[in-house]
């Protein structure tokens, strides 16, 4: 056996089960610093306390006192009560987010894991230094103090009120399952909510109100009450019909996304969101050389809707005019064209200036939330649109949590 493989690894691994171990062989010292505790440490450090208890000026625990850290999932709120409730002294330090482990003379530096963002650490992947013990006896007389200089760390102690305090907040807004939210996370990495918006795109569907008495004298009162006549402005032939525009981008979004239908939307996989944006990018040139069209030949076309309108209507106008038209003229018309002042004065044609609003197309990207997770229709919706996918995975939970029961 080589030499170098008796020597301890500096570079170990150090998470919640492990650190109550280690905590509970301490004999003469004992110092915890990290910004929470969790069930299984807290129980730990009640029963290392106990132990100490002829050298309790050699015991300290320093803690944040930021109730977030446990809604990052730093510790588990139940840990804290359980000191709470054992009257263990804690001192606080505001914004603490590293780990520091003495234990008579050993001693570790550690990254504490914020359980929302990932597991706690597993064994072999290292989060913390051991360090030696000519470094820690300096290291833990800056922490504890003596009668030559105070405290480095941890200098004001944590009350039962404000211990208190922090659990209240808890209560009334409390940490997520982290599994849960870890698997949000994931999930979310595959798969967005995905919207698209169309702007001042629809102008094939604006319409012009025809009054029902333009129609002639041959139609009767009840008729001419129910009548109710609009004519498009655009033709549906006409080069400037702009339905293509919503046929293109539906195109894309079925290419490049998938619909869960009623209430949830499309969704899209990060993968081909790069894919999807180039093709709106490509639509969105296009509609803008389009509204450079419109610009020029939309009056040309609103003039021609207007010379059918009037062709429509004005030979049968003419043939059956109303008498509360004739009464209208000093002379009876003598010709259709000479209505046609008349029809137009009873026609609201927009001016093209009213209809050449930006056209825009729009893109809005949005996470997939806890709530859409928990629900079974969600579920159903994502495994009906990826039939080919084991998108189960995302949905199973650990038999329990961490610590849920442990105290």
């Amino acid at each position: 056996m080589n030499d170098l493989d008796n020597i301890p690894k500096a570079f170990q691994s150090l998470n919640s089960a492990n650190i109550a171990a280690l905590v509970l062989e301490a004999q003469i010292r004992l110092i915890y610093i990290a910004p929470a505790v969790t069930s299984d440490i807290s129980m730990a450090l009640v029963k290392a306390y106990q132990q100490l208890q002829d050298s309790h000026e050699a015991f300290k625990v320093v803690l944040d006192t930021d109730p977030e850290v446990y809604r990052l999932g730093y510790g588990d709120p139940k840990g804290l009560a359980f000191l709470r409730d054992n009257s263990i002294p804690l001192s606080s330090e505001r914004g603490l987010r590293i780990g520091c482990l003495i234990v008579d003379f050993q001693a570790w530096l550690y990254a504490p894991t914020p359980q929302l963002l990932e597991a706690d650490r597993s064994e072999g992947v290292p989060n913390a230094i051991k360090i030696t013990l000519e470094e820690a006896m300096p290291l833990a007389d800056q922490i504890l103090g003596s009668r030559h200089h105070p405290p480095e760390i941890g200098n004001h102690s944590i009350g039962v009120q404000e211990v208190v305090a922090i659990l209240k907040n808890l209560e009334q807004n409390p940490p997520m399952k982290f599994d849960l939210a870890r698997k949000v996370r994931v999930f979310a990495s595959e798969l967005e909510y995905v919207e698209t918006h169309l702007s001042n795109t629809q102008i094939n569907r604006k319409t012009i109100r025809v009054p029902s008495h333009l129609f002639g004298a041959d139609i009767d009162k009840e008729a001419q009450r129910r009548l109710k006549s609009t004519w498009k402005l655009i033709s549906e032939n006409s080069d400037l019909d702009t339905r293509w525009i919503t046929q293109k981008r539906d195109k894309i979004l079925k290419e490049c996304t998938k619909s869960l239908g009623s209430p949830f939307g499309r969704v899209i996989r990060i993968d081909r969101k790069i894919k999807f944006l180039k093709k709106i990018e490509d639509l969105q040139k296009e509609i803008t050389e389009f509204s450079q069209k419109l610009k020029n030949d939309l009056r040309k076309e609103l003039e021609k809707t207007q010379s059918d309108i009037l062709s429509l209507l004005r030979n049968r106008l003419f043939n059956n005019l109303p008498s509360e038209i004739e009464n209208v003229f000093a002379n009876r018309p003598r010709k259709p064209m000479d209505l046609d002042p008349y029809i137009l004065d009873k026609i609201h044609f927009p001016d093209p200036k009213e209809l050449l609003a930006e056209m825009t197309l729009s893109v809005q990207f949005k996470g997939i939330t806890i709530e859409n997770i928990q629900a079974g229709k969600f579920q159903e919706a994502l495994t009906r649109a990826y039939p080919y996918d084991n998108w189960d995975s995302f949905f199973r939970e650990d038999d329990a949590v961490l610590g849920e029961e442990r105290i």
